[in-house]
């Protein structure tokens, strides 16, 4: 295993083929000087990657793999109209990959890349499987009923206090140590008993399996764009939209008329360059149009209020106090810094 390379891998069903790819190759050219020292990887289902998405990824360098063995999934119930059955696969991928890569960058679809992620498989991961960044962290920066929900979410899942959670849509696995644990078997078994509380899927099995025992990544790496107050706080490498405000619609319920409209603009130039010249127009309605507005009233009428005001300050010092205070491994070796204030990567 030693010396072997590494990849980067996303894993997408055949709705989500045109965000995957574009997370692959905004990964590609992201790279320092063109150095890329990792390859770049999507897993679909068998039969839904067509021929124009083979040919397009393949003259960039990023391979369709379609050759999961999916049979551990068959039995296994997903309660959540949103979630796909991609996102299991990526508790498959560790496994199928052990022995070829050492380590994989696991990268959700709804992401905008910024810098080279490369740097990052050169973390010391000690003796963890998983590195990835914490998640409700700083429950006084949530409203009361927001982190009641939560902490009775940990608690179910059989999480520990102080419920060191993590969010899965950016993980940095060491294969050999995933199989030496036995991760796949153990999340996926997880799931099956405990279907009805797993909200977040594969995220909330590996949760309550590894109750913490990962190594902790600064927020450069999953930065969520809803914390637009933090970003002077923070020069992110990897931006998350997680939730219903995807960079790719253009507009939609609780998302503001020019909200993320830098994120959208990457994906107008990315999809210019693509056989898919149509694809933005189709992923947004009229109705989706009049959401937005009624969404950018609440927030003008919402602006007035002190309250409001008084909350972004309350969270801007709050998250700053966790920042300043806490101890990220990525920031500890130096592949992060903090400079003036700010986390950025060095």
């Amino acid at each position: 295993m030693v010396g072997a390379p590494n990849a980067v891998c996303l894993c997408a069903d055949k709705n989500m083929l045109v965000p995957a790819l574009f997370v692959a190759d905004s990964v590609r050219r992201a790279a320092s000087s063109g150095v890329q020292n990792f390859d770049v990887m999507i897993f679909t289902p068998p039969g839904d990657a067509a021929d124009d998405f083979r040919q397009w990824a393949a003259g960039r360098g990023i391979s369709l793999r379609d050759d999961l063995n999916l049979s551990q999934l068959q039995d296994v119930k997903i309660l959540q109209r949103r979630l796909s059955r991609a996102a299991l696969m990526r508790l498959l991928v560790p496994v199928s990959v052990a022995g070829q890569y050492r380590r994989i960058l696991h990268l959700d679809a709804d992401l905008t890349i910024h810098d080279d992620v490369g740097v990052l498989f050169e973390l010391d991961m000690a003796d963890t499987a998983v590195a990835a960044v914490p998640a409700g962290r700083v429950p006084a920066a949530e409203r009361l009923e927001v982190w009641d929900w939560w902490r009775s979410h940990f608690e179910a899942l059989g999480m520990t206090y102080p419920y060191r959670y993590f969010n899965a849509g950016v993980m940095l696995i060491d294969t050999e140590k995933w199989v030496r644990d036995d991760l796949t078997t153990r999340a996926l078994e997880f799931i099956m008993q405990n279907g009805p509380i797993c909200f977040y899927l594969e995220e909330d099995a590996l949760n309550a399996v590894l109750d913490g025992a990962i190594t902790e990544l600064s927020p450069i790496w999953n930065f969520r764009p809803k914390e637009q107050t933090l970003r002077r706080l923070i020069q992110p490498v990897i931006v998350h939209y997680a939730g219903r405000s995807k960079p790719w619609k253009r507009f939609g319920r609780s998302k503001r008329l020019f909200e993320n409209l830098d994120a959208f603009r990457l994906y107008e130039a990315f999809i210019r360059e693509s056989p898919w010249p149509d694809w933005l127009a189709t992923q947004w309605t009229v109705r989706d149009l009049v959401a937005s507005l009624r969404a950018e009233a609440k927030y003008h009428l919402a602006a007035f209020s002190r309250s409001r005001a008084n909350m972004d300050t309350l969270v801007e010092t709050l998250f700053r106090e966790y920042f300043e205070g806490a101890a990220f491994a990525d920031v500890e070796q130096g592949i992060a810094v903090r400079e003036n204030g700010t986390l950025r990567l060095a």
